[in-house]
């Protein structure tokens, strides 16, 4: 999975086709995996927000919603997490790194506990994951 972010509500592709915005961004992909072909891409998606984090209120941080559902292995990880801080990747990867850490079962840490070089728990998630071949041929 490869997120691109671009902000830019007020740049003329936000009203663009998902074709043009994949016709900007596909040559730059390719200069970093030169071996990228169509055919590698099972799934692609445009997303576009107006309005991309909530507003919190006052002592947000007793509101915020949990993790943890009521769906035995299903967790919330999203935006309305953020806790004193903006939208960005850091805050986001900690989230991530929390809510793998729940899903392994994990003592959670709290959001001053995540750090972004500790992907340790990534790791394990990701080593559960069984691997994919890609044939070329």
């Amino acid at each position: 999975m490869l997120y691109c972010q671009r902000a830019l509500v007020t740049d003329p592709l936000f009203e663009a086709s998902d074709e043009d915005v994949w016709k900007l961004f596909c040559p730059s992909l390719q200069r970093i995996f030169p071996d990228l072909q169509e055919s590698d891409i099972e799934r692609r998606f445009v997303f576009r927000e107006r309005l991309v984090q909530p507003v919190p209120v006052l002592h947000y941080s007793e509101l915020v919603p949990k993790m943890g559902t009521n769906v035995p292995g299903l967790f919330v990880a999203n935006t309305t997490q953020i806790i004193n801080s903006t939208l960005n990747n850091n805050e986001m990867v900690k989230i991530a790194n929390r809510a793998v850490r729940k899903l392994l079962g994990e003592k959670e840490l709290t959001p001053g506990d995540a750090r972004i070089g500790d992907d340790d728990a990534v790791s394990k998630t990701m080593a559960a994951i069984p691997a994919v071949s890609v044939d070329r041929s």
